[in-house]
């Protein structure tokens, strides 16, 4: 599990945990490391408590682990629209923003169905729209 994220972080774990033998490895890996701090008293906050007096990140939030891998109040940078954008998926975007995120509205809206399909597979494997829980098309941000 180290070897896959850019970093770890320990939420919970006693002092001989699985957790902490994954932190380990982590560091072995050259990764960064962090860990949510605990009460003083918690059995299972020791890991975590051990790792921060050891030199581990503080994790208070999601923000912290931004903040390691991509500086402080950086996140990863998505283009508003990538500029390889053929012009059938930037149309069918725009028409997502305007508000017809539904494929029956997308398709009343000149698109042929097959292509409405298409072009929203495409745009969600791209990062650029994902489906809600309504089964309607929402622009990434």
């Amino acid at each position: 599990m180290a070897g896959l994220g850019a970093m770890t972080v320990v939420v919970e774990g006693t002092v001989n945990s699985g957790s902490l033998i994954t932190a380990g490895f982590a560091q072995d890996l050259g990764r960064d490391l962090g860990a949510v701090p605990g009460q003083i008293t918690s059995v299972l906050a020791a890991g975590p408590n051990g790792l921060i007096a050891e030199g581990a990140q503080v994790v208070r939030s999601a923000a912290d682990v931004l903040d390691v891998l991509y500086g402080p109040g950086a996140g990863p940078r998505r283009d508003a629209r990538p500029p390889s954008l053929e012009a059938r998926l930037g149309a069918l975007l725009d028409a997502i923003e305007r508000g017809a995120g539904s494929p029956d509205q997308l398709a009343s809206e000149s698109f042929e169905t097959a292509e409405v399909v298409a072009g929203l597979t495409e745009l969600e494997l791209l990062g650029l729209v994902r489906r809600d829980a309504g089964g309607n098309y929402l622009r990434c941000p």
